[in-house]
Order: structure tokens, then C-alpha cells, then sequence
């Protein structure tokens, strides 16, 4: 059996400020067609035919997409991880992409992805640097460390820098989990309590699983890739998609 897919929309975006208010932030339109529309094309074209969502913020308004829906009913109070773990179930059967709902990407992306060897492991753009200094001012303002040894597999990943050398690449939301990588990383989240498990974000585990001494491989984006973080991100997509700068699939 082929991987499967699982998109993580119960969030609301609250960055993304009243393009929100009405609709999950998966549903934001990019040159006329929504995210998780776009992800479910990229993701079914690289052979991902199983593709479930975690919904929380307006879940009524997700039913259409995929074929399962998980839901996370404190999505309001807890982050990201809080929503993975609510697709136990789905993650423990097979091989799975999780896709962000806010980004999109290319199928060799996620084909490159699905083919990696480890139990665990994440997409990121090496090339990182020309997008953020497109995006932000000041690029180490939003950047993040991310290190890899010499097989490829991440060593540091989430924490601020005041230096470009700290940073060989940045993690672009799409992650692979076997079910033997889900069961080590259900060993590092279950310990954990309260607020600390509640706000866990998904740098801050990956984290985790490396101080626990957990490989995590690393693959290279291909073709075109972004995320909408907030309304300035989306405006900016548009912009390029209209001057022919950027082609999107999907």
C-alpha cells in the first residue's frame, strides 16, 4: 500500500486576520482555487490516494475533502501536535504525508518525500534564503536554525539566530511519519502534560525527537512551494502568479 495523507486544518489562522473570520484558513483561495484544494491535487497526483483531514475551526465547511475526518474539539487552546495526535489511528496504519493546510507544493515534492528511507522525515528548501528575503525585511526575523549532518538527517531545528550560517534550509510544513516513526514519536508526546503538551508545535517536537536521539531524514522541495502565513504572504503568491514568476499545481 502507497502512502497515505493527512492535512492538519483545525486551526483558524488568526494571522491571516479577517480572510478567516468566515472559513478555515485551508479554504483561502490562491489564484482561484483553495489550499487544501491544492494540496489534495498535488498529493493525489504523487500517488497519495488516502488522504484524511484533522478538522477543528468550522470543521462543517471541510466535509467535501478527503475521505476521514479526525477532529481536535480544543483546537482553540492547543497547537498543532494536539491536532496530529488526533489521527492516531490513521498514522499508526501506514505510511503517511501530513501536510500543513496553508502551504502549497509540487507532487515531485511529495513523491521525493514518500521515498525517503527513514521512519521519520521532512521536506525543506534549501534555497530558502531568496524567498525570505522576498517575504520579510529582515529574513532571520521569521528564519529558523536548521542543521543536518553529513547524511542528511536533521540536527537542529526551530531556534532563533542572528547568523545565515545557522541555517542550511528551512522546514516548509510536509512531513512523512511511518508507523513505526509515529510510535517514537507518541513516546516523546504521552509523557508530557498540561500546557506543555497543549502548545507543543511541531518544530518544538521535531526538536524533541532529535535530543531523544531519533533520526529524522531530510528531503529537498521540488519545484514550487509556499505558505500563506498571513495576508501579506497571500497577496505576495498572487502577485507572482499574475507576472508568470511563479506557476502553481493544481
Amino acid at each position: 500500500m502507497g502512502a497515505r495523507g493527512l492535512i492538519l486544518a483545525a486551526g483558524r489562522g488568526s494571522r491571516m486576520g479577517n480572510s478567516t473570520a468566515a472559513r478555515p484558513k485551508g479554504l483561502i483561495k490562491l489564484a482561484g482555487r483553495s489550499l487544501i484544494e491544492r494540496q489534495l491535487a498535488s498529493l493525489e497526483e504523487a500517488g497519495v490516494s488516502h488522504i484524511a483531514l484533522c478538522t477543528g475551526y468550522k470543521a462543517d465547511m471541510l466535509e467535501e475533502f478527503g475521505e476521514t475526518r479526525f477532529h481536535n474539539p480544543r483546537w482553540s487552546e492547543t497547537n498543532m501536535v494536539a491536532s496530529l495526535s488526533a489521527a492516531d489511528e490513521w498514522l499508526a496504519q501506514g505510511p503517511t504525508i501530513v501536510s500543513y493546510s496553508d502551504i502549497f507544493y509540487d507532487p515531485l515534492t511529495v513523491i521525493r518525500l514518500s521515498r525517503c528511507t527513514d521512519d521519520i522525515a521532512i521536506s525543506y528548501d534549501p534555497h530558502w534564503a531568496a524567498l525570505w528575503k522576498d517575504r520579510f525585511d529582515d529574513p532571520l526575523s521569521d528564519a529558523e536554525t536548521f542543521q543536518t549532518d553529513d547524511n542528511g538527517h536533521l540536527t537542529e531545528i526551530g531556534g532563533k539566530t542572528n547568523s545565515m550560517a545557522d541555517i542550511k534550509g528551512q522546514y516548509m510544513g510536509l512531513l512523512k511519519f511511518t508507523p513505526e516513526g509515529w510510535s517514537k514519536t507518541k513516546s516523546v508526546i504521552e509523557p508530557l502534560i498540561g500546557a506543555v503538551r497543549d502548545k507543543l508545535d511541531m518544530t518544538s517536537l521535531l526538536q524533541r525527537l532529535i535530543m531523544e536521539g531519533v533520526k529524522i531524514g531530510t528531503s529537498p522541495v521540488q519545484g514550487s512551494w509556499g505558505e500563506c502565513d498571513n495576508e501579506e504572504d497571500l497577496a505576495y503568491y498572487e502577485r507572482r502568479v499574475a507576472s508568470g514568476d511563479l506557476s502553481l499545481y493544481g
